[in-house]
């Protein structure tokens, strides 16, 4: 449910619970965070979301998000 506390959706992908893949959330200010895709808490129905970034920058917008595999260390 989009809502105007919630904001638009900005990137959805169905992704495996014990899935091996960072998340990358890049900002338009320049912020980046990355993270394990299973450490996203799982959401029932009727959810609004999770929040999975907050702005240093007042105004800042999500302007892209990724899945990566993680590198592995030999």
């Amino acid at each position: 449910k989009v809502s105007s506390k919630t904001g638009e959706v900005v990137y959805a992908e169905a992704v495996p619970c014990k899935s091996d893949r960072d998340l990358v959330v890049m900002s338009e200010k320049g912020q980046v965070i990355r993270l394990p895709s299973n450490s996203v808490n799982l959401l029932g129905r009727d959810t609004s979301g999770v929040r999975l970034m907050r702005f240093k920058v007042e105004g800042d917008k999500v302007a892209s998000t990724t899945l990566i595999d993680k590198i592995k260390e030999e």
